[in-house]
């Protein structure tokens, strides 16, 4: 008996998908070299966490070291991004020095906050550290005076 024909993936959808597996290997590289610091991170450790066999990163990264930096390029990009769309539209040094401020405080205080989630085991342990727009802004409004 015959095998139906396999017809293979289009490619955008392989590329899309690869993206996906490049950028979800990005965050969890990133919070392993945060929690066990990068010398003590494994290519395995960074595989499992994104549920890949050991070997399969270097299909998106040449090494550990590739992997560090685009975990850099891709935060600083996330920051300059939200100090471009903080500062649009604003004339005035002063207003743009204080919303860059502001910008800057609630990145740390939202990835703060983040990481306290992330570390506690329950969810249930956190219900006062959820994290919206106005309690950022609360916190940091009074800092960036």
């Amino acid at each position: 008996m015959a095998r139906p024909e396999r017809k293979p993936a289009p490619r955008k959808a392989l590329a899309a998908d690869e993206g996906n597996r490049r950028a979800e290997l990005i965050r969890a590289a990133g919070r392993l070299f945060v929690d066990k610091g990068f010398d003590a991170t494994t290519i395995r450790d960074i595989a499992d966490a994104v549920g890949m066999r050991s070997g399969s990163p270097f299909y998106h990264f040449r090494s550990k070291q590739d992997m560090l930096k685009a975990v850099m390029i891709e935060g600083l990009t996330a920051a300059l991004e939200a100090q471009q769309a903080a500062v649009a539209g604003l004339k005035d040094p002063e207003e743009k020095f204080r919303a860059l401020v502001r910008s800057h405080l609630r990145i740390i205080l939202e990835e703060l906050m983040l990481d306290v989630m992330y570390r506690v085991p329950s969810r249930s342990d956190v219900t006062e550290l959820v994290v919206t727009p106005d309690v950022v802004e609360r916190r940091v409004a009074p800092l960036a005076s």
